[in-house]
């Protein structure tokens, strides 16, 4: 009897005592789940199966990925199949052929989905009736009329080449990311991504699923995440955020920062005193100081790391301090790279985008009342008001009342941010420098200098 027939004839028996008892069927898939979790598959239609196999990325784990993230631990199953008293079914008849199971345990909920009485994730319940549109690499679902900016699209899939070839991922690995492609979940507001994931954050990784789930249409922090994944193959369920977190932004920034930003924070709060990466490789350490804090931080070691060691090296380190419970040994200071040589690195490091002093000759390229900017080989100088819109493109600026860049400046500080991708791409803070030199005028026009990678 073929997978096909098997198949009708499972969905016939299940429509028939879902019309009689819908809710012993949901009894028994709940009670069938506590005994043994991998008889879920019996409920998983195939196209999802393959969905959430078809990279290879694979979890040390002795249950389904599509459970990750939604399965109570052994203790507590046992307890629920024990006691069914300790756990309460209420289901939902959401129209459409669509339903939602909501579980009542002991320190929570669990929620599950169906269509046609088989399981499917709340993403995909939530995102059936969105959009979709495909790049080179990514997939994105996207609300009716709420489509990614295609700048940002453009620059999403230049930075997956960029991380591909820094992960020497295999030509034939790339390929089959271009022919599958990392489904992308754009959420415009809070209150999108919240339905989607049950969370209230800027973006997630759904592992179960291998979704990119994200506020922003460009989201470099998590498609970085996805990648080292992909890259690793198979993978433990938990890394130790030193090394997680610290890839995840040397390459790809944090909290809407590019990474040079973000890197030129943890240098200077590394060279300042004010934090010293010796202090995370603990895990206790690394959760008690504050993010905006241990990320920078653990992000500069990692791009030292990166640097220092072979691309092998890295990958052998990074998976040796993950498993399958989330309790980490300290990272020892004798599996890492010479003091001296990061001491060298420190030196030599150089991630500020914007300078207030540079001495080369300028060439004037735009010359306005409200906006002046020269060029040299290596940066754009400026001289205007604050705020103020430009693009960019073939090599000149151009003041629009809607431009892709917004400058904002003060005596204290200077931002450009990429309204395309709603990433913070360049910024001065006099508070970060150790010269703590504040952003002049020159004749009513802040003065300062921007390296022309940011534009180009």
């Amino acid at each position: 009897m073929n997978k096909l027939l098997l198949l009708v004839i499972l969905i016939i028996l299940t429509l028939n005592i879902s019309a009689l008892n819908p809710t012993k069927y949901y009894e028994e898939f709940f009670t069938s789940f506590l005994s043994d979790p991998n008889s879920i598959q019996n409920y998983l239609p195939e196209e999802t199966i393959y969905a959430a196999n078809v990279l290879g990325i694979t979890y040390d784990i002795n249950y389904p990925k599509f459970l990750i993230g939604n399965i109570p631990t052994e203790n507590i199953r046992k307890i629920l199949l024990n006691d069914p008293d300790k756990y309460q079914l209420t289901i939902n008849d959401l129209g459409e052929g669509y339903s939602h199971l909501e579980v009542s345990i002991i320190h929570g909920k669990l929620n599950y989905f169906f269509k046609n009485l088989q399981l499917i994730s709340e993403a995909d319940y939530s995102t059936r009736n969105w959009q979709t549109q495909e790049s080179e690499f990514f997939r994105f679902r996207f609300p009716t009329g709420n489509p990614p900016d295609l700048i940002a699209v453009k620059q999403l899939d230049d930075f997956a080449k960029l991380t591909l070839n820094t992960l020497t991922c295999s030509l034939s690995k790339v390929e089959q990311l271009k022919e599958e492609k990392i489904n992308y979940l754009f959420c415009p507001d809070e209150d999108t991504i919240d339905l989607v994931t049950g969370f209230r954050t800027r973006g997630i990784c759904l592992l179960n699923q291998d979704y990119v789930v994200s506020r922003f249409p460009a989201h470099f922090h998590e498609v970085s995440h996805m990648l080292i994944n992909y890259r690793i193959q198979e993978n433990q369920l938990f890394t130790h955020p030193f090394l997680l977190e610290g890839f995840a932004v040397a390459m790809g920034g944090r909290g809407g920062k590019t990474a040079e930003i973000i890197l030129n924070i943890g240098l200077f709060l590394q060279n300042s005193g004010f934090a010293n990466y010796e202090e995370l490789l603990s895990l206790e350490g690394f959760i008690q100081m504050d993010a905006s804090i241990s990320y920078p931080v653990a992000g500069l070691y990692n791009c030292f790391l990166m640097n220092n060691l072979d691309f092998d090296s890295y990958l052998n380190l990074y998976r040796k301090y993950g498993n399958d419970n989330g309790n980490f040994n300290s990272i020892q200071i004798t599996e890492l790279p010479l003091k001296s040589d990061w001491e060298k690195f420190l030196i030599n490091a150089d991630f500020q985008t914007i300078a207030l002093n540079n001495k080369t000759n300028y060439s004037s390229i735009l010359n306005t009342d409200s906006l002046k900017v020269g060029q040299s080989k290596e940066y754009f100088e400026f001289h205007t008001k604050s705020p103020i819109k430009i693009d960019f493109e073939a090599g000149k600026f151009q003041l629009t009342v809607s431009g892709r860049f917004k400058i904002t400046c003060n005596e204290n500080e200077v931002n450009i941010l990429d309204t395309a991708t709603g990433n913070l791409v360049a910024t001065y803070v006099n508070g970060f420098t150790l010269e703590n030199q504040p952003v002049e005028k020159q004749n009513g026009l802040w003065h300062f200098f921007v390296k022309r990678s940011v534009f180009e």
